[in-house]
């Protein structure tokens, strides 16, 4: 990044390494560890086959490859997969990344788990991005297999709410230092339609460090996504049965919609296939059959 000429601006997307710097206070870890334990005790069976969908720079691939799982990551950004396939290539990490929309997912089955995290899966903002999208990650699973969604606490939705357009988001506004760079990051946010049940957020983060300045700029329309309703679309979409909601990471905070709650995780499972009932004896003997 030392060289950068000072002052350039870009979006997110356009700057993955970036990107990697200001979001680099996830716990990726922590994370995986809750991922692999609600995911084989859902599925009973170890975790072998992972597919990130939204992975951006592909961190959380890159943890489940060196975990040893077959690691996919699906982004729609050309240069958030590039980046994502240096670092693989760097890492010498056995992980693939595929450019793709949500949506069209090139796979059919062969995902023990799949994977929307930091708030991609309110970007797909209508019912029928929606569906499209869990139909597709539905059919990206194996029977049995399990989706791990993470959004914001929508709670943050209504607390406080804007009483005009571009209003300051108190909350999401902060400052710190990492890796030799000072990251000044601040959300501004619109009323929320109450008819489209969407929001424009824009963010606004300034990275500056000996040498270079810049300043990242996104603005986005993000989709309210509450527990029962998107359990419904869930399930009609892509045969999906919401399992769990977790307030965060640790596997020990049941999401209750309440400030202590950092984020909303709704763990949901594909049931597997019906059990064929068994042929009859000789002589015309029925055996007990299973429950499908």
């Amino acid at each position: 990044m030392a060289d950068r000429p000072e002052h350039v601006s870009g979006s997110f997307y356009r700057n993955p390494d970036l990107y990697d710097l200001v979001f680099g206070f996830r716990v990726i870890p922590q994370q995986a560890d809750f991922i692999q334990t609600i995911a084989s005790s859902l599925t009973g069976r170890r975790l072998q086959t992972i597919l990130d969908v939204g992975c951006g720079t592909g961190e959380h691939v890159l943890e489940f490859a060196r975990r040893g799982l077959r690691a996919v990551g699906v982004d729609r950004s050309p240069e958030m997969i590039a980046h994502a396939v240096a670092k693989a290539r760097t890492q010498a990490a056995d992980a693939d990344f595929v450019l793709a929309e949500a949506g069209a997912l090139p796979f059919e089955g062969g995902f023990d788990c799949a994977l929307s995290l930091f708030q991609s899966l309110p970007l797909l903002t209508t019912n029928a991005e929606l569906t499209r999208g869990l139909a597709s990650i539905g059919r990206a699973l194996e029977p049995d297999g399990v989706l791990v969604v993470e959004v914001g606490n929508p709670r943050d939705w209504f607390l406080d709410p804007p009483k005009g357009l571009r209003e300051l988001w108190g909350r999401y506004c902060w400052s710190e230092q990492r890796a030799g760079a000072r990251i000044r990051a601040q959300t501004w946010r619109d009323p929320v339609d109450l008819r489209t049940e969407t929001m424009r957020v824009e963010m606004l983060v300034d990275v500056a460090a000996p040498g270079y300045s810049v300043r990242l700029q996104q603005t986005e329309e993000q989709r309210l996504i509450l527990p029962e309703s998107f359990a419904l679309l869930a399930e009609s979409a892509g045969g999906l049965r919401m399992e769990s909601v977790h307030g965060d990471f640790s596997g020990k905070l049941p999401f209750d919609g309440s400030l202590r709650c950092g984020r909303m995780i709704m763990v949901l499972r594909k049931p597997g296939a019906p059990k064929k009932p068994r042929r009859p004896g000789r002589g015309g003997a029925q055996r007990d059959l299973p429950v499908a």
